[in-house]
């Protein structure tokens, strides 16, 4: 990943897009702590020509990171959305991050609208994220 793309996804204010679900492409993966919590998070760019085309948005997953490589449990929403994209797996400790590269994937995209203790947030701070991954469809532009 290019440093101009780590430091504009460092600097983006969070965006609000109407939930649906939309073709994204895979850009960067990071490793962060959040709330106590060990979780990847993984950056999407929404591909569609709209008004949000371009746009980031972050997917978090809860995972047990050993250096740079990490364990998913079965039932995680991790394991569940790798696999919804690539098939099943054997080990829930053999995922590859670089299997999304050069991937178009269908993904849902959700609105937060409540903080951690589940408080309302006021519209100015909503902001959307990546749900779930539901599908490859195509491959650098080539219909599967």
């Amino acid at each position: 990943m290019s440093s101009d793309i780590r430091d504009e996804i460092e600097s983006l204010r969070p965006v609000l897009v109407p939930e649906g679900e939309y073709p994204v492409i895979f850009r960067d993966w990071k490793k962060l702590w959040i709330f106590r919590r060990p979780v990847l998070v993984m950056f999407f760019e929404m591909a569609k020509e709209n008004e949000h085309s371009g746009t980031l948005l972050p997917a978090y997953y809860r995972v047990i990171w050993n250096g740079d490589q990490f364990t998913a449990g079965w039932r995680s929403y991790f394991c569940r959305d790798y696999q919804q994209c690539f098939g099943a797996v054997d080990r829930n400790d053999q995922f590859d991050i670089s299997k999304f590269e050069e991937l178009i994937v269908l993904a849902e995209v959700r609105e937060v609208t409540h903080d951690q203790e589940k408080r309302p947030l006021d519209k100015v701070n909503r902001y959307s994220r990546i749900g779930r991954l539901l599908k490859v469809i195509s491959s650098m532009g080539i219909s599967e």
